[in-house]
């Protein structure tokens, strides 16, 4: 199991997305073309994160291309959690979206695959 520790990050660049970390975590274009790439941030220890925000919602990922995500705690810091509890946070809320069954279907596949991966670490 992961570290669960608080880290300190700085924006780092907001001119080229990337998508990667998003697609690999949701697994799904239906849920991907919800969001929006905002910026990336630098963690001290080097690991890039990037945040994509929802655009309904307006709830963030920050996501590192190894697959671990973050929340944004405050002032800059960042407190690592499990993908499968971050997934659930951003889209709490998505209920006024009124998302398709396709969506659904997909949210649920994503749920389930980071769960998955959450018992195999």
């Amino acid at each position: 199991m992961r570290s669960r520790q608080y880290v300190h990050g700085d924006m780092g660049q907001y001119n080229t997305p990337d998508w990667r970390s998003l697609e690999a975590l949701l697994g799904s274009d239906d849920l991907c073309a919800h969001f929006m790439w905002m910026h990336d941030v630098v963690l001290d220890d080097g690991t890039v994160l990037n945040a994509y925000k929802h655009r309904w919602t307006r709830c963030y990922f920050h996501l590192a291309e190894d697959g671990r995500a973050f929340y944004y705690v405050t002032d800059d810091v960042y407190h690592e959690v499990d993908p499968h509890t971050a997934i659930r946070a951003v889209f709490a809320a998505w209920e006024c979206c009124k998302p398709t069954p396709e969506e659904r279907s997909a949210l649920g596949s994503a749920l389930r695959a980071a769960a998955t991966r959450a018992e195999s670490h």
